[in-house]
């Protein structure tokens, strides 16, 4: 996927897609489409992100074009936390006993994260959707430690 995204035309495809009126004022699409260096498109691309309200690192050009997987993934999911290509919908109240166990949107946000970083860890965790329910039972956890410490985990004692 890295090496797909190395040149730049994917980035500014993505960018329009999941935020075409503000790429668009930005003009991403039609400069960073038309330009046949990687360099400049690339460039193109990463101006266009911060002017559409990326919040973001320090990510230049040779980051992209050296297709760095870590910084490459990093770059594009800030995209698609500022624009996720959604739709605004209300979000339903929630229940007096979930709004009493999330607390504030970081404790959310920091939730999100290492659910995100779990997922991304290949050990087939992509569906948890909340860690109170879906980790109450340590296993979770258990395959995340023996990922970490192979051998750490004596299976045998574990309760499944």
């Amino acid at each position: 996927l890295h090496a797909d995204l190395a040149d730049g035309l994917a980035l500014s495809i993505v960018l329009h897609q999941v935020a075409p009126r503000r790429s668009a004022a930005v003009g991403v699409s039609e400069a960073a489409l038309a330009s046949s260096s990687a360099d400049e498109r690339v460039r193109l691309a990463i101006e266009a992100a911060e002017l559409c309200g990326v919040e973001m690192f320090e990510v230049d050009a040779a980051d992209v074009l050296e297709a760095r997987p870590r910084m490459l993934l990093a770059f594009v999911a800030a995209i698609f936390r500022t624009c996720p290509g959604l739709d605004a919908q209300a979000e339903p109240e929630a229940p007096a006993s979930k709004r009493g166990r999330r607390g504030n949107r970081s404790q959310e946000r920091e939730e999100a994260a290492l659910r995100m970083w779990m997922a991304s860890l290949g050990l087939g965790l992509e569906s948890l959707s909340s860690l109170y329910e879906d980790c109450r039972t340590g296993v979770v956890f258990l395959r995340l430690l023996d990922f970490l410490r192979p051998g750490a985990v004596d299976w045998s004692r574990v309760l499944l």
